[in-house]
């Protein structure tokens, strides 16, 4: 069998948020039987506008021995300076490539291969607070990626849609095997997400007090294939500044 391949996608928005709803989707089933990657699950965590030094996010079901786990960070002022969890174990590496809306919100991304888990598994991003600060975070947890790992590719795209409907596309990645493509959308309006065919929404979180489309995640198992996630919104009004962040793991 040849090596497997994990593309992930997120869409990055523009501006100032406060207080974030969550809504965990789960559409769609992104298991593969014939890669053996599998999707396991995601879980989120979400701070209100003020000083936040850090961001907890508690596995409610602890990943495999071996599973790889993606971090997303989307954040506002207060600066990531660290990814780990409590086994003391993993190493989350930061890609290099990382996505800054008009709007001034950015978006990191951290993973870990061949992870040690441990059955109370937690997360935690540490940041630099400045008072007046924000983060988003959501893992999501696959098996059958690995062990060896590597980043196949990542590429960062950012725009203002202006006019509706809302579209985010953002640049294609190339998958050259087997893999399962990750996505994740946020965006400085608010309104529910849906993305292009193929694809399976696993998570969405609006900011119930501002205007906000904080962070969306999606994922799809396919290739080798070149792969570009299209983003629509429900919302019919506004328009404003986005940025996205797509990474390939084999």
């Amino acid at each position: 069998m040849g090596r497997t391949w994990v593309v992930l996608w997120v869409l990055l928005a523009g501006g100032c948020q406060n207080v974030f709803g969550i809504s965990e989707v789960g559409e769609g089933d992104a298991s593969g039987a014939a890669s053996g990657i599998a999707f396991r699950n995601q879980w989120s965590a979400l701070t209100a506008l003020g000083t936040v030094p850090t961001a907890l996010v508690t596995f409610d079901e602890p990943p495999l021995d071996g599973d790889l786990i993606v971090v997303l960070v989307a954040w506002w002022h207060n600066t990531p300076t660290m990814v780990t969890d409590n086994t003391g174990q993993n190493r989350y590496v930061m890609l290099p490539t990382t996505a800054l809306s008009g709007g001034g919100s950015n978006l990191w991304i951290y993973y870990a291969y061949d992870i040690v888990s441990a059955p109370q598994f937690a997360i935690t991003v540490v940041s630099t607070p400045s008072g007046n600060d924000e983060l988003a975070v959501v893992a999501h947890d696959y098996s059958g990626v690995g062990p060896a790992g590597g980043v196949d590719g990542q590429v960062d795209a950012d725009g203002d849609p202006g006019a509706m409907p809302v579209v985010s596309d953002c640049k294609p990645i190339t998958a050259t095997q087997a893999d399962v493509m990750v996505t994740g959308l946020t965006r400085d309006f608010n309104g529910s997400p849906a993305v292009s065919d193929g694809w399976h929404l696993r998570t969405s979180l609006n900011s119930p007090h501002d205007s906000f489309m904080v962070l969306a995640t999606a994922d799809r198992i396919a290739g080798p294939e070149t792969a570009e996630p299209i983003w629509t919104s429900d919302r019919t009004t506004g328009g404003y500044s986005w940025a996205c962040l797509t990474a390939a793991f084999r």
